[in-house]
C-alpha cells in the first residue's frame, strides 16, 4: 500500500437560532461587513451573542442602522466580552443591551420584518419591526467524521501539536500522517487569513512526513531472487 498523508480542513459551521425556519430567515446574517451595513441602513437591527465578535458587530452596525438591539442570554457581558467593548456598547445611544433574553420568533413575508424576543427572567415578550438579525452565537467544528479517529477537545475541535501531536509540528494530530489546519483546529484564531496561512505552511510538514516514509521503505530489507528461490525450495522439502 502506498504511503499517504491527510490534511484536515473541515472548518466549522455557525450556530443558528432555535426558532422555526421561515422565509423571514432571508435577512439573517452571520457576518457584519460593509455590504450588510448598507442593506440595513436606517433600520432597526438585532445582534445576538455575547462574545467580542457580537460586540464589534454592534459597534460597527450602529454607524449605519437606525438602532441596534443587542440580545444576550446571559445576565451580563462581563464574562464573555472585553471591557472596552462593553463600555462602548453601554455608552452608545444607538445600542440597547437586552440581557437574560433570547429570540423566539422571526416573522415576515417574503423577507424579515418583525422579531420577537423574551426576557427569560420576567417572561416579558417584546416585538419590534426589525430589518435584519446578525447571529454571533458561536460555531461548531465539522468533525463528526473524526470522532474516535483523532484526539478532539471537549468542544469537538481537533487537538494538535505538543503532547497531542504525533510529531513536532503545531498542526500534527494524534494520528501519524494526519494534520489539521484552520478553524477545525483547537486554539486556532478562527480567521480566513490565518487558515490560508496554516494551509500553506503545513504542506512542508506533509512533504517531510512522506519523504520519511519513502526513506523507511527504501531502507527496509527485501528478498532477492536467490533468497526467494531458497525459500521456495525449503517449502517444497517440507511437503
Amino acid at each position: 500500500m502506498a504511503p499517504f498523508s491527510l490534511m484536515g480542513t473541515n472548518g466549522n459551521r455557525y450556530c443558528v437560532l432555535n426558532v422555526p425556519a421561515t422565509s423571514a430567515h432571508t435577512f439573517v446574517y452571520y457576518a457584519a461587513t460593509p455590504m450588510e451595513s448598507l442593506l440595513c441602513r436606517d433600520q432597526e437591527v438585532i445582534v445576538a451573542g455575547g462574545g467580542n465578535s457580537a460586540g464589534q458587530a454592534s459597534m460597527f452596525l450602529s454607524g449605519a442602522a437606525k438602532h441596534v438591539h443587542h440580545i444576550v442570554r446571559g445576565h451580563s457581558l462581563a464574562a464573555t466580552m472585553s471591557e472596552y467593548l462593553i463600555a462602548r456598547i453601554q455608552s452608545s445611544i444607538r445600542i440597547t443591551l437586552h440581557t437574560d433574553s433570547e429570540i423566539v420568533a422571526l416573522e415576515g413575508e417574503p423577507t424579515l420584518s418583525s422579531v420577537t424576543w423574551i426576557n427569560r427572567i420576567t417572561g416579558e415578550q417584546t416585538q419590534r419591526d426589525i430589518g435584519a438579525v446578525f447571529v454571533m452565537i458561536g460555531a461548531e467544528p465539522n468533525t463528526a467524521l473524526l470522532i474516535g479517529a483523532v484526539r478532539l477537545d471537549s468542544k469537538g475541535f481537533v487537538l494538535t501539536g505538543g503532547m497531542n501531536g504525533f510529531e513536532n509540528s503545531p498542526y500534527a494530530t494524534s494520528v501519524p500522517g494526519i494534520y489539521a489546519v484552520g478553524d477545525v483546529r483547537a486554539e486556532s484564531v478562527k480567521r480566513v487569513a490565518s487558515a490560508v496561512g496554516e494551509g500553506s505552511v503545513v504542506i512542508s510538514d506533509v512533504h517531510r512526513y512522506l519523504a520519511s516514509l519513502h526513506e523507511d521503505l527504501a531502507a527496509a530489507p527485501t528478498l532477492t531472487s536467490g533468497a526467494l528461490g531458497l525459500a521456495e525450495g525449503t517449502a517444497s522439502e517440507k511437503k
